[in-house]
């Protein structure tokens, strides 16, 4: 048996254009032609066929179809039905022709289908066929293959690119640093002339960056007509590309084609720079024509498919950093008005049901605070004391001897109550008699003697000892402490005191009547303001907690006191009922006074917003 290795079996002069798109394709898709076409030569009687590959997508399309779109497209459906059954090959006869469908198995997974349509074959033939299809299956594996490496290599050199052009924009300061910083690595690595990038601020966009410039000059004329054609790409939300290889008219190109005529340009791209659907601002690259290139630089030149989608890439890779800048960049203001626009989308907008409700209620909590009535209530401390009070002092300076009576015991006028040490007195009394008998003795015997001089020193001095002695009688007297008044004890107790010196003047006891009694209030000078005579409230003491009692405010202090840390005014109230009998002078407790009508929400913040206004008022220059 003789084999024929020319590359033209079928005996043409020369070689053959499949064998040679074969052996030296210009793409993909001419060596996917050239190879389709010379599987195809190989099997007898095919009148047309389809080659079906996966698209990234994860769908079947149409990659070659023999010989021409309108004869291959009645397999296409045949393709589709594989694809649903892949797990056999698909053989259907009808008109008199025969139908074969091949899947493309690489790894367990369906990567295409052959299916073509030929002249009945004899089960030798058909058997040759689907072994050629089989052999032939494996360049689609290596294409594929081959893919996977160039679609690795290119992420491979975008993402070093990418980290690149963040490296770059992370060593500068500032937002503005940072994007010169990308467009100066973006320009080398796309082989620019120039780069620019704006941002968006607010609902313009702002010139941020030019490559190798240290600060763009937005007035220059060249800036202003490249501003316009980034704001085009801007409005029309997709990449623009001048001179436009596709010439669809779909991209409306006015302000890219008069900027080119400005400033010189050979070719451009304007790619917006999207994060999640969001426009974040628009990134130019730009040729200039060879006249203008400075130094070294790229020539004139159109930007590939290649490099536009290399350009796409990269955008994509540093927007969320492009995004993190602006973010640290933007004042509070900015932030808020970002925030209130998040929020108020997803506060209207579709989803998010539990905010809508958490809202709801804030709404409705809000209107209660602000409608409901609520009457307003200042708490003080409150004391009971009684409306006549005495107190014990010391009559003059001298030591404890005995303490009979404290604090809580009930007394009656003139009951004694303690005694002072009178050992001193007694012995300055015993001192004076012994001298006013003395005088006496000596009176009589200048009585005797008839001398009248004497005897009237003698009565001087008599005179003068016995006002001392009733001086000492009335100190001794007043040395037991006696109660003022029916009443009790509401304060003192020297039991643990005695020996210990006081002096005159020195409030030991304090006694209330039992009659009447007065509540004492300690208001805040936040608070004062809110009562006055008159006003009413409720007053719950330690030893009466189970029963509050009715006041009335009958005295306002004029002067306030330090008590507790803070300011505070004495009010004076009285009780509007007969208190109870268990009711004692020094009782303790809180009081509430009622200050008006208010909104709850006014009632439950007035003392946070006082302070809150004080503060501000202490920290205004």
């Amino acid at each position: 048996m003789t084999l024929d290795l020319r590359l033209n079996p079928r005996g043409a002069t020369g070689v053959s254009p499949d064998w040679a798109g074969f052996s030296d394709p210009a793409d993909a898709g001419a060596f996917l032609e050239a190879w389709f076409s010379i599987l195809l030569s190989e099997i007898d009687g095919v009148r047309s066929a389809v080659l079906m590959l996966e698209s990234t997508a994860g769908t079947l399309v149409p990659a070659v179809q023999w010989p021409d779109a309108s004869a291959a497209a009645p397999l296409v459906p045949l393709a589709q039905r594989l694809a649903q059954t892949p797990d056999r090959t698909l053989l259907v006869r009808d008109d008199g022709a025969q139908r074969i469908g091949f899947p493309l198995f690489i790894e367990s997974h369906l990567h295409g289908v052959i299916a073509l349509a030929c002249d009945p074959l004899p089960p030798e033939a058909l058997q040759a066929a689907l072994r050629r299809l089989h052999w032939g299956s494996g360049w689609v594996h290596a294409i594929v293959q081959r893919s996977r490496e160039m679609a690795a290599t290119d992420a491979a050199e975008r993402s070093g690119i990418a980290l690149d052009m963040l490296a770059a924009a992370e060593d500068a300061e500032g937002l503005d640093g940072a994007m010169r910083g990308l467009v100066n690595e973006l320009r080398l690595r796309l082989l620019a002339d120039r780069a620019a990038v704006t941002l968006l601020q607010g609902r313009r966009l702002r010139l941020r960056a030019v490559s190798e410039t240290a600060e763009a000059d937005r007035r220059m004329r060249d800036m202003r007509s490249l501003h316009e054609a980034m704001n085009e790409a801007r409005l029309q939300g997709r990449p623009l590309i001048w001179p436009d290889p596709a010439d669809d008219g779909l991209s409306v190109l006015a302000a890219h084609r008069a900027h080119a005529r400005r400033a010189g340009v050979a070719a451009m791209i304007s790619l917006p720079l999207m994060l999640r659907g969001k426009l974040l601002g628009v990134i130019t690259l730009e040729r200039l024509q060879s006249g203008d290139a400075p130094g070294d630089q790229a020539t004139a030149g159109a930007f590939t498919r290649a490099e536009v989608a290399l350009a796409q890439a990269l955008c994509a890779s540093v927007a969320p950093a492009v995004h993190s800048r602006m973010r640290a960049h933007r004042l509070l203001s900015g932030r808020l008005v970002e925030m209130l626009g998040r929020g108020w989308t997803r506060l209207f907008g579709p989803g998010y049901p539990v905010l809508k409700l958490g809202a709801g209620l804030a709404v409705a909590l809000a209107l209660v605070l602000a409608l409901l009535p609520w009457t307003v209530t200042l708490s003080a401390p409150a004391r009971v004391l009684g409306e006549v009070q005495r107190a014990v002092v010391a009559p003059f300076d001298g030591y404890i001897e005995a303490a009979h009576l404290r604090a809580g015991d009930a007394v009656a006028a003139g009951d004694v109550i303690a005694v002072l040490d009178t050992r001193d007195l007694a012995l300055e009394q015993s001192r004076l008699q012994a001298e006013a008998a003395r005088i006496d003795s000596e009176r009589l015997q200048t009585l005797a003697e008839g001398n009248r001089v004497g005897l009237a020193m003698l009565d001087a001095r008599a005179a003068s000892v016995q006002a001392e002695l009733a001086l000492v009688a009335t100190r001794l007297d007043r040395a037991m402490l006696r109660a003022p008044l029916d009443g009790i004890i509401v304060s003192g107790d020297l039991g643990q005191s005695l020996g210990a010196p006081v002096s005159r003047g020195d409030v030991l006891f304090e006694v209330a009547a039992h009659e009447s009694h007065i509540v004492a209030l300690e208001v805040g000078e936040h608070d004062i303001d809110l009562i006055a005579r008159g006003a009413e409230g409720r007053v719950a003491l330690v030893g009466l907690s189970g029963a509050p009692l009715a006041i009335r405010i009958d005295h306002l202090g004029a002067v306030s006191d330090i008590t507790r840390g803070q300011n505070a005014f004495m009010a004076e109230a009285r009780f509007i009922t007969p208190p109870p009998a268990a009711l004692r002078p020094g009782m303790a407790g809180r009081a509430r006074i009622d200050a008006g009508q208010a909104s709850l929400f006014h009632a439950l913040s007035r003392n946070l917003m006082l302070r809150l206004r004080h503060l501000l008022w202490r920290l205004s220059p």
